[in-house]
């Protein structure tokens, strides 16, 4: 619990974008890690990598970090109440909620031109 707690960036988004990324990143390594489900980590390795570099590229909105923060401790609520299904309920909201970004940053591309 501790380490997942470790890695919720912070509200205020003074951090750079690589720091909120990598935070980001490390929350769903260690939510992986604990379910000891290699095969997981396997299928989604490759998509954070290609998800890394639009996000650093094309910069996700600051309302986009915090509502992904916000669902981040949706998930660690469930997981330190010991609610297998609040939490799973709780990433698949996640990722729905994450689906309007992607698709915002693959058609449009960079925004820096």
């Amino acid at each position: 619990m501790a380490a997942l707690q470790g890695c919720l960036f912070a509200e205020d988004l003074s951090d750079p974008a690589p720091v909120i990324w990598e935070a980001n990143f490390k929350f769903h390594l260690t939510l992986m890690d604990a379910a000891a489900n290699p095969l997981l980590k396997a299928m989604t390795w490759p998509v954070f990598t290609v998800l890394r570099t639009r996000y650093l590229r094309d910069r996700a909105p600051a309302d986009f970090w915090l509502q992904v923060l916000a669902d981040h401790r949706r998930i660690l609520a469930a997981v330190a109440a010991g609610d297998g299904e609040a939490a799973a309920r709780a990433m698949r909201t996640h990722i729905d909620r994450l689906r309007p970004v992607y698709r915002m940053m693959v058609g449009e591309g960079s925004r820096d031109g």
